[in-house]
């Protein structure tokens, strides 16, 4: 009878042999009774059938005092129980993406109204490993945090990560030796989503420990919700939200998606999912980012749009309807997503634009494997799925009489390098493509430098690459400056990626440069802010992408 539907039986006798919780555990990551068909006890803690999470979670009353091995445990689906039920389960042991489970057991309600075990205070270790090897222990275990502080916004799927306020923490960085395993992360799988912003303080935590998409995660009740601190947003006040003034100004933006609703053959942008009152939606909310945190730069690289069509019309859309004209030319990516230049008006007169295209022999699967507009010879395919745009300007000057005249030459190559994400069928490391894709961009600047050497190039874009990584080191090993290593440390990141603070968006400039550059700034108005808060209001450009936006100023004519 094992199998069966727990929709269709309640209660039943099996020949299964009895296993605690803890034994189902193990003191490792896989249990050591994993495929076996057991029998376990224990007392219902949280019941989110109806919730994301859709399962609830047991815990043995007593446990075994052994803290090498969780007393609880996630069952998947289940039948109509309530939180103090005390149930036997019968049912399979199985790992689900590293979470130890029982899916559908037989469930026998034994008795109910029992009193629930003390969570346990979380207090995780920063080296990343020792931090695993302790949430492990708690898998499935009630825990709880008295004193929280958020280290980024909530994020797109209702993920919240925080640290102990006891520990002085007020950011987790990517790059800090010790590693970043002090990260407490809180879901809404259990129907309670909590909005905070960086800096907010959280308190009184309860809840399962669950472990999804390689992170463990406290999910609260609706019933429970922890406390937010509002007042606690003034902590944030060290995050600066607006743009450089001074001089003549440069940003780099990835736009996260800025889709048409229209559906193109060939490309991932299937209608649905961009309707047109949210397209609209992201054109007010970036047009307003660029007037009120950006200030109207000179030149903004961006990234993830989809044609020169929602491009222009970004530069039709108020506050900044007219201020901008704008350059992409589409690419072979198969999300259709491509690299683009908004420029102003006044500011800047276009020479010539072009997408620079080569050929790779990696065989990993990351390119776009053809590109219509530069085929590649046999064993070959594109090296990029969105190829640098070039774009050669001349700056427009004002005089004192009121007519213009030509500044500055400049060259613009903007960017964004293959993702950090390993993809079927090779899962091969993309590394090896973001290295290629540097050199042929180093090998662009130097093009551009052997008709003048002292021309002026700027290259910007998301290098999907940390400041220590070798795609980076490459173009700084060509002779490029990076304006990145000038940002006070405090506030030098542009992604937030499951509360780690890291950078991925980069200004480089050659030598030729180097004496008018003034300051370097990161606009920090997205990854610090809740997403769900702000992602639906048109009249504020906060949360309008899922990176901050980085800008220099130079002394140009």
């Amino acid at each position: 009878m094992i199998g069966l539907n727990p929709g269709i039986v309640q209660a039943a006798t099996y020949d299964n042999p009895d296993y605690t919780i803890m034994e189902i555990q193990g003191d490792g990551f896989v249990s050591p009774l994993k495929d076996q068909y057991v029998d376990t006890y224990g007392v219902v803690t949280a019941d989110y059938q109806d919730e994301l999470s859709h399962g609830f979670f047991v815990q043995d009353p007593e446990g075994d005092g052994n803290p090498a091995t969780s007393d609880g445990l996630y069952i998947k689906y289940g039948w109509d129980v309530n939180v103090g039920d005390y149930v036997k389960l019968s049912g399979k042991v199985s790992e689900y993406y590293g979470l130890t489970e029982m899916y559908k057991p037989y469930i026998t309600i034994i008795s109910t109204g029992n009193p629930l075990p003390e969570p346990v205070e979380l207090n995780p270790p920063i080296d990343d490993y020792a931090s695993d090897v302790y949430y492990e222990t708690l898998e499935g275990m009630l825990v709880s945090a008295k004193r929280i502080r958020a280290v980024a916004g909530t994020d797109p799927y209702g993920e919240v990560a925080a640290v102990r306020s006891d520990t002085g923490i007020k950011r987790v960085f990517q790059d800090d030796p010790a590693g970043t395993g002090e990260i407490i992360f809180i879901d809404d799988g259990g129907g309670c989503l909590v909005n905070v912003r960086t800096g907010n303080t959280i308190v009184g935590l309860v809840g399962p420990l669950d472990y999804t998409y390689d992170e463990y995660k406290v999910l609260p009740s609706a019933d429970n919700p922890p406390r937010v601190f509002s007042e606690a947003w003034a902590e944030s006040d060290w995050i600066m939200q607006k743009g450089l003034r001074c001089g003549f100004t440069v940003a780099t933006y990835n736009m996260f998606n800025l889709f048409d609703e229209f559906d193109d053959p060939g490309k991932d942008d299937e209608p649905e999912d961009y309707p047109p009152e949210y397209v609209e939606l992201m054109l007010s909310k970036h047009a307003n980012a660029i007037k009120d945190f950006l200030r109207l730069p000179d030149l903004i690289g961006v990234q993830e749009v989809e044609n020169i069509a929602i491009l222009e019309r970004l530069t039709q859309t108020e506050p900044i309807k007219g201020i901008y004209g704008a350059v992409l030319i589409d690419g072979p990516d198969a999300r259709g997503i491509d690299v683009g230049l908004l420029y102003r008006l006044d500011r800047v007169e276009i020479i010539s634009a072009e997408a620079r295209q080569t050929c790779t022999d990696l065989n990993d699967a990351y390119g776009p494997g053809i590109d219509p507009n530069f085929p590649c010879p046999d064993e070959y395919n594109p090296l990029f799925s969105r190829p640098p745009l070039v774009v050669h300007i001349k700056t427009i000057v004002s005089s004192w009489w009121g007519k213009h005249k030509s500044g500055t030459d400049l060259w613009l190559i903007i960017n964004h390098f293959k993702s950090k994400g390993v993809y079927a069928p090779y899962y091969a490391d993309p590394e090896p493509r973001r290295i290629q894709q540097a050199e042929w961009v180093n090998s662009l600047v130097d093009e551009i430098q052997a008709d003048n050497c002292h021309a002026k190039v700027i290259v910007l874009g998301d290098l999907n690459s940390f400041r220590d990584e070798a795609p980076v080191e490459t173009l700084q090993d060509g002779g490029l400056f990076n304006l990145i290593n000038t940002v006070y440390r405090r506030g030098r990141y542009t992604y937030i990626y499951r509360g780690v603070s890291e950078v991925l968006d980069y200004i480089m400039i050659s030598k030729s440069l180097r004496w008018r550059f003034i300051h370097a700034r990161i606009i920090h108005f997205n990854t610090d802010f809740p997403f769900g808060f702000w992602r639906d209001d048109p009249t504020t450009g906060i949360r309008s992408s899922d990176h901050d936006v980085f800008m220099a100023s130079f002394w140009i004519r």
